[in-house]
């Protein structure tokens, strides 16, 4: 009889078992390369919110590269910074579902939550913006992300990213498609033949299921890769040396450390 495990302690044990794989330092040109992106801020670490300005404010204080966040709409079609899609797992002691509440009606009584416009308007150009996109449910969605995102160059400072192919379909008729991202869960080797069909312009997934021989086909294409989450410093020596476009984490400021402690190493040689 099989055992099966969930996802998060499969994930739990790859990351014991890697942490233990001694990994050499990666050169001085890799490290400066590695782009550090925080998977829904700074929030596991300090105590604050995930997906809040707070939790945005310490990645671009830490010299982050770039921040991974969620996207909600409202009932009146804002789109909000929300994992869920209702507020009682973040906010304790509320129960609101975003899609049957109203922008103004949501402010008044969450205020914690942002606006996509208010993350574009505070960190656009200064952090790159990884904008999970969990539902399209209105025709005019797409159109209104462009609008808000207009002052932003895709691909360079802004990607849209998602779990769902068809999403980034509907996405392709108003992006670039080298500005649209699948995620993979647990079927990476599926997702990388879908972003090569689909023609999309990079793949995200966990580095335990990221072989090499699906990077070094992806990058022949000119996909780019992101790679999540490392959670320990030979993990995170393993994926810059390995060339990651993006490493996705949830420890931004323990990685950010590392990767500084790794730059001085190099300079000090």
């Amino acid at each position: 009889m099989g055992i099966s495990l969930p996802l998060d302690e499969i994930q739990w044990l790859c990351d014991r078992v890697f942490e233990r794989i001694p990994q050499p330092d990666p050169d001085a040109a890799q490290v400066s390369r590695a782009k550090l992106i925080a998977h829904r801020g700074a929030w596991k670490e300090t105590g604050l919110k995930e997906n809040t300005l707070p939790a945005f404010r310490e990645c671009l204080r830490a010299g982050l590269a770039g921040i991974e966040f969620d996207i909600r709409w409202t009932a009146d079609d804002v789109p909000v910074v929300l994992h869920d899609s209702e507020s009682s797992r973040v906010f304790a002691g509320s129960r609101i579902t975003i899609r049957e509440c109203r922008f103004s009606e949501l402010r008044a009584k969450l205020p914690l939550i942002p606006s996509l416009e208010e993350i574009v308007q505070e960190f656009g150009k200064k952090l790159h913006l990884m904008i999970e996109i969990k539902v399209l449910d209105a025709p005019e969605h797409p159109a209104k992300l462009l609008q808000i995102l207009s002052q932003l160059a895709p691909g360079e400072d802004y990607h849209l990213i998602s779990l769902s192919p068809e999403i980034l379909i509907r996405l392709r008729d108003f992006f670039p498609a080298s500005a649209l991202m699948l995620i993979s869960l647990h079927d990476a080797a599926k997702r990388s033949k879908e972003v090569l069909h689909l023609g999309l312009g990079a793949l995200g997934g966990h580095y335990w299921l990221m072989t090499a021989g699906m990077r070094k086909q992806l990058r022949s294409k000119g996909v780019r890769i992101g790679s999540g989450f490392p959670d320990s410093l030979n993990v995170l020596k393993r994926e810059v040396s390995r060339n990651a476009d993006w490493i996705f984490t949830n420890h931004p400021l323990r990685m950010a450390g590392w990767l500084s402690g790794l730059a001085a190493k190099k300079l000090h040689r």
